[in-house]
């Protein structure tokens, strides 16, 4: 081992229990062999930006292979556990948290605002394992009737994926008590609450985070059991996305940064898959230390130009809401660009503070500074978003949709999950796009969208393939000549079939109508149905051999200008007064 202090060997040898060793190591910090060592899985710390050499942290178990690479280095400080560390020129306290604390913080802020917050063990409810040494990750949802899981969207905010980052914890615990202490004071804050779910998770490495408390206050990783007595994997380089692919990452199990043995390999990073597909997140928040910097997506990847627009604009805000800077992701497999790839999120990673271990009195301060962060990515409006349904019974729908022009280079999902009541949402730049939504089982249905930067609010019916399908030609104005097509009928082949209009509500929860012989025309029967029936052969037609039929041509009269039709076809003998089938609920307005 090269060293150049006789005290390094001297800590060395009365620190056999250590876990983790810092070394400095005699290349500036923008050297070529710096970059090397980085690209061979050694993490480099933060260090003043006129060093004239680098700084590695690594696990005891990690000496080794440094000492191969035949570098010279001097070992400066070895580990100690960090509840030692409470005293000293650290100034640290013990108002920092560990697990239980955290727990227990959570439990108490339900019961404080039992009607705004909500304490929930994650594993249960997910239905995943617990971590590698048996313990459970909670979650602090916030909302304006947080006892059950509503048809609301879902923000996620969560820290300590890596355990040495002892400060995410109080940043996310300080977040939640200023939105509860707020709820009713501050109107932006209150319609937040009221709109979203907001899920506050403090650590996501409960064990990683006990062990630098009781053992080793620079572990970084959980604490997976990797053989030979080397442990722990960086828990953001084991998402699936771009796993193992670039930036600083290792494949060695001994490095701070190794990846895992595959993508999503532990139980921590199995919960989040599961709780992000569940819930659908619409933006996401990952919170570490250190660097006073926004970080976003990709790493290593491209993204479409309409989209980059959006994401870049929410990241300035952020940034500047802080006094921040911003970079891209440090490597692939990271939280916050999976969420983004898959989940669709508005994801940022934000690096607090300028060390690992500031004092309480930096840490509040910096806590001051970057809760108008927090607060600025509540306020990022969703550009379009609503639910996929089945046209015939309501049910949510897992779907799938494209953007006309918006290519998804990195295979990025966007889709609806039936889990978040068939929520779908998109961060796109202003534009006019056509949105095409597919699922097994059901047409696909297009709609066009002109996006101006307000909110849009878009629900999106799928007719299943086994029912009648009905359609309109031409734009639904006054004075224009419009046409009806049912479709999708083979089964009726033959028979005749006339649309009815509602202006009053239909659809699968607007009400209906039974038809004689029990069917269930999904409309809600009023004047406007009378007239369609007294007029009853400018909206009927027959079905030819193929299951389709057309209605003659109909002038759209005045009268309709403003109204919102529902419109059902009702497949029947020619009399009226035997009904076969009835198609799903057509909306749509006269302009």
């Amino acid at each position: 081992m090269r060293v150049h202090s006789f005290f390094a060997l001297v800590m060395l040898a009365t620190s056999l229990e250590a876990q983790s060793t810092r070394v400095s190591v005699d290349l500036h910090p923008d050297s070529p062999e710096a970059t090397w060592l980085e690209s061979e899985g050694f993490l480099l710390e933060p260090i003043p930006g006129d060093s004239e050499f680098i700084e590695i942290v690594l696990p005891d178990t990690d000496l080794p292979r440094l000492e191969a690479t035949g570098v010279t280095y001097q070992i400066l400080e070895h580990s100690q556990p960090l509840r030692d560390r409470i005293v000293g020129n650290r100034a640290l306290d013990s108002r920092f948290f560990t697990w239980a604390e955290i727990n227990q913080k959570l439990l108490d802020l339900g019961s404080q605002y039992p009607s705004l917050a909500r304490r929930q063990e994650l594993n249960t409810m997910l239905g995943t394992a617990q971590t590698h040494e048996g313990r459970s990750t909670f979650s602090l949802v916030i909302s304006d009737n947080p006892q059950v899981v509503e048809d609301e969207q879902n923000v996620l905010f969560v820290g300590n994926h890596h355990s040495r980052e002892i400060a995410t914890p109080a940043h996310m615990i300080a977040l939640a008590e200023h939105l509860l202490s707020n709820y009713g004071v501050d109107p932006e804050i209150t319609a937040w609450i009221d709109q979203y779910q907001i899920w506050i998770t403090p650590t996501w490495n409960p064990d990683g985070l006990e062990h630098v408390w009781n053992v080793d206050e620079w572990w970084r990783k959980n604490r997976r059991n990797n053989g030979g007595g080397v442990y722990g994997v960086d828990l953001n380089r084991n998402y699936l996305f771009d796993w193992a692919n670039c930036g600083s990452y290792s494949t060695s199990p001994s490095s701070n940064v190794y990846c895992g043995p595959s993508p999503g390999s532990e139980p921590e990073t199995q919960t989040m898959l599961v709780f992000a597909r569940q819930m659908n997140f619409v933006k996401v928040i990952d919170v570490h230390q250190s660097g006073q910097e926004v970080l976003y997506p990709y790493a290593c990847g491209n993204m479409a130009t309409a989209v980059q627009s959006r994401v870049w604009e929410a990241r300035d805000n952020l940034a500047a809401a802080a006094n921040y800077s911003d970079r891209y992701a440090s490597a692939g497999g990271e939280h916050f660009e999976w969420e983004f790839n898959e989940i669709g999120a508005l994801s940022f990673l934000i690096e607090l503070d300028t060390t690992f271990f500031p004092s309480w009195t930096q840490s509040q301060a910096e806590i001051n500074r970057v809760i108008p962060l927090y607060l600025q990515m509540l306020r990022e409006e969703t550009p379009i978003s609503g639910h996929v349904r089945d046209a015939w019974t309501g049910a949510s729908l897992d779907a799938d949709f494209t953007i006309s022009g918006v290519s998804m280079y990195e295979n990025e999902t966007r889709k609806s999950r039936a889990s978040n009541a068939g929520r779908w949402h998109s961060w796109i730049a202003n534009g006019n796009y056509d949105f095409t939504f597919s699922a097994p089982g059901y047409q696909t249905a297009t709609f066009s969208e002109s996006l101006t930067g307000l909110s849009v609010e878009r629900d999106v019916w799928l007719m299943p393939d086994s029912h009648p399908s009905l359609s309109v030609t031409n734009p639904t104005t006054v004075g224009s000549w419009i046409q009806f097509t049912l479709d999708n009928s083979s089964l009726h082949s033959g028979k005749s079939f006339t649309v009815i209009f509602s202006s009053s509500n239909g659809g699968p929860f607007g009400g209906s109508t039974t038809l004689p012989g029990g069917l269930e025309l999904p409309i809600v029967w009023d004047r406007v149905s009378d007239w369609t029936v007294n007029h009853a052969s400018l909206l009927s037609g027959s079905l030819g051999s193929q299951g389709t039929g057309l209605t003659p041509w109909l002038v759209v009269p005045p009268a309709a200008a403003g109204m919102t039709i529902w419109a059902s076809a009702a497949i029947h003998n020619g009399t009226g007064q035997s009904f076969y089938a009835v198609s799903p609920a057509l909306i749509f307005e006269v302009q």
